[in-house]
Formats: C-alpha cells, structure tokens, sequence
C-alpha cells in the first residue's frame, strides 16, 4: 500500500543520500526529471538549469532541517518546468546511513500566471502614469486613495502627499463631493455607464483655478470612486474671452448695444411675468 501511494502521488519524490545519490524514486519523479535512476547523482542531471543551487541548499541542511526553494529544469516532453522543492534530512538511528527526503511540486503554471499578472500590472501602471487626464481612486470619504502624475502636476503637489487628502480640498467653489454628486442625479448617471460628468472648478496649491471637467464612476465594490478630470481650463478662458467680446466695446469697455437688447429684452419678460 505504501509503495502503491508512494508511486502513484503526485509530488515528485525522491530519497537520496548523503552524497545526493538517488536511492528510489516515485513516477513523478521519473517524469519530470529527466535521466534519473538509481545510484545516479542528483547534482550531475543535466536537466537542471542551476544545478549548483540544489547543490547550495543540499550541502547546507542541517541537522532535522527542512531546505524549501524554486529550481528551474528542462524536460524533453514538457519544455521548461519550475519546481518548489523541500529537502529534507530524515531520522534515522545512530548506526543508520544519513538521507535525504526530496520533494517537489509543479508550479509552472502559477509562475507563468503570476508573471502574466506581473506584466499586465507594469502595463496598465505605465498607461495609468501616462495618460494626459487627471485620473484618481477616492473612497466614500472622498479621501485620495491613487493619483497619477498628471493629476500630481494639475494640482501642484507630490503624488504621495496627495494620498489621504480629501479631493474636495481643491474644489474652488461650494460643490457637492463625489458621492453626494453620484446620489443626487442617479438619474442623471449616463445610459448604460454609470458614469456621471460635470464641470467643475479647482483650486491648485497656488491658488490659481483649474477647470475640470469631472467624470465620476462607482467602483464595483460601492466603496470607491472613480475620477477622470480633464483639463478645460484654455478652453472655459476661451468662452469668457468670446463672451467678453461679444457683450462689450471693444474700444471702451462698454456694454455694447447687442447687450442692452439682450438685456432691456430680459427686463421686460420679467416685468410681463411679474
């Protein structure tokens, strides 16, 4: 029974001794690492791609002790492989030899996952840091969980000092935070979005205002919020320079005689409805 489960497990055993000779091994074993039989030296397969790492962690195990690491192999069926080893010295009596309980376990296809994750996290990081729109996570306190640089920029402060500051610190005017916005206009959220505009003025740490127009989007989770800010500041100047233009003399200053018709034509709806 014993060597029936022994040979039909999974993990990839082996008993070695103390010179790393292979005493026995499992069908695991035999699959995966490739030239292994019995009397040959685990250290001289050339299967391992750092042999003298498994010799390191061999050489240095103590008395009892368990040595546990990741190495690296080829295998002509398989391709490339990675194994989370643990070496083991085994008890025995005092006239008995010393050896050693090899074990390993496949994690090929959690290290590919994780190095997946890995890149698609340095992606989304490098197009989150460069994307030309203030882009920030706040939670239902409207406190600044992630900011990018642009945002940084726009505001005038470090990205890290700006983590824990309430985003409604730089709103310039008495306008609703995030979520009392998010709320009001359920209604008003875009058709199959979820997502909320407005315009909305800012405050930089210089003081000088910043024109933004704000879309907020409620995270899955109902604790965090989405801001996408673009920047309309040139754009809102450009509308007051126009207007300016267009209500006064250019030469004097004036109201011009455009403005006191819209005006007069004002005055007398109000007087009519009044």
């Amino acid at each position: 029974m014993f060597a029936g489960v022994f040979d039909q497990s999974n993990q990839v055993i082996a008993l070695l001794d103390s010179e790393g000779n292979i005493l026995s091994f499992n069908r695991a074993f035999e699959e995966f690492v490739s030239g292994s039989s019995v009397g040959n030296n685990l250290f001289t397969l050339s299967c391992w791609n750092n042999r003298y790492l498994l010799e390191h962690h061999f050489k240095h195990l103590g008395d009892f002790s368990t040595s546990r690491f990741e190495a690296l192999l080829s295998n002509e069926i398989n391709g490339d492989l990675v194994l989370d080893i643990a070496l083991k010295r085994l008890p025995m009596s005092v006239a008995g030899p010393m050896m050693v309980l090899f074990e390993g376990r496949d994690v090929t296809e959690r290290k590919l996952t994780e190095e997946k994750l890995r890149r698609s996290e340095i992606e989304f990081r490098t197009l989150y840091e460069q994307q030309p729109v203030m882009l920030m996570t706040i939670d239902n306190m409207s406190r600044i969980q992630s900011v990018n640089h642009f945002a940084a920029e726009l505001l005038g402060m470090n990205k890290s000092d700006l983590l824990g500051h309430k985003v409604t610190q730089f709103y310039g005017e008495d306008a609703p935070s995030p979520q009392q916005q998010v709320a009001r206009s359920r209604v008003g959220l875009l058709a199959g979005t979820g997502v909320l505009r407005r315009d909305i003025c800012y405050h930089n740490c210089n003081g000088e205002a910043v024109w933004i127009r704000e879309s907020i989007r409620p995270m899955p989770t109902r604790e965090q919020f989405l801001l996408v800010g673009e920047d309309i500041t040139a754009n809102r100047q450009l509308e007051a320079q126009l207007l300016q233009q267009a209500r006064h003399d250019y030469l004097t200053g004036l109201y011009n005689r455009s403005y006191f018709e819209q005006a007069l034509t004002q005055i007398l709806d109000d007087v009519h409805r009044g």
